[in-house]
């Protein structure tokens, strides 16, 4: 016979188990696994449930409390009447006694079949997901700027606050900014940001906004299933609920550096070194 379950000790100790079995007129054998490890060879019954009548078929081993480990007996009968009994003993539970049931385990086989579990990865959050990054809130007109958005789902370590990273991917995100009115604002500014799935829960955002001044930057993360879509001129409306955390930004976009190379004029009267030219071989010296 052989017995495979799980023994959970009460203290962190060393522990003394043992087997006590007939002896089977001195063909009872039985042996003792804990933890993959032998603590008692398998050898032959000497009776009785004493340590020191049991010396061959009982060992010590250190075990932690509360943590379940495997635990195997092995017992083959002689012959005469038969019986076996698990025990232990340690220097805080006391003397050697039977294991009671509230310690022992064992594995039941709910089905024969291998099951494959499928896992279906949770729709995104946009109230836990963020955007990483300072160009989040800061830019340069004419100057390529970038960031990072963490799509994330409703459960992970700390509920309610950081969820998981949807790590498949999938999240819809739109990231568009408009030029706030007032003093300050970029008016009539208008940056839509190019998305990068990097397929780890990560979305990459490129931009490069033309005009300085104020914007509102909107980040959505909306599920591709998930979205509420009311039409191109309903977009703030169609995104209501699926704003980030910290959206929509205000987005400072400073001006760039003037260069000549990049600076030209588009106005009639503005004259070029070579009509000049052509004017003065016509009518003479030209005054400037």
């Amino acid at each position: 016979m052989e017995w495979n379950g799980f023994v959970e000790a009460e203290h962190d100790e060393e522990y003394y188990i043992g087997v006590g079995c007939d002896a089977g007129g001195g063909s009872s054998k039985a042996g003792i696994w804990v933890g993959g490890v032998e603590v008692a060879s398998y050898g032959n019954c000497v009776g009785g449930i004493a340590p020191d009548r049991m010396s061959s078929i009982g060992g010590k081993i250190l075990m932690v409390a509360g943590l379940r480990v495997p635990i195997k007996v092995r017992y083959s009968h002689g012959t005469g009447s038969s019986f076996v009994s698990l025990n232990w003993s340690s220097p805080s539970q006391g003397p050697f006694r039977p294991i009671e049931t509230q310690n022992l385990f064992r594995s039941v086989l709910i089905s024969d079949e291998v099951y494959t579990p499928t896992y279906d990865p949770n729709g995104g959050a946009p109230r836990l997901s963020t955007a990483v990054g300072s160009s989040v809130t800061s830019a340069t007109a004419g100057v390529g700027a970038q960031f990072v958005v963490e799509c994330r789902d409703e459960f992970g370590p700390l509920l309610g606050m950081w969820g998981n990273l949807r790590t498949d991917g999938g999240c819809l995100i739109v990231v568009v900014a408009r030029g706030a009115t007032g003093k300050a604002g970029a008016k009539g500014g208008f940056v839509e940001g190019v998305v990068t799935d990097n397929a780890d829960g990560t979305y990459t955002v490129d931009y490069t906004p033309s005009l300085a001044g104020i914007y509102y930057l909107i980040i959505t993360a909306i599920d591709a299933s998930g979205h509420n879509d009311l039409g191109k001129y309903y977009y703030d409306l169609s995104v209501a609920e699926n704003h980030i955390v910290g959206s929509p930004f205000v987005l400072n976009v400073e001006a760039g550096e003037t260069t000549a190379s990049n600076s030209h004029a588009d106005y009639l009267g503005v004259w070029n070194v070579n009509d000049l030219e052509e004017v003065s071989e016509r009518s003479g010296p030209v005054e400037l």
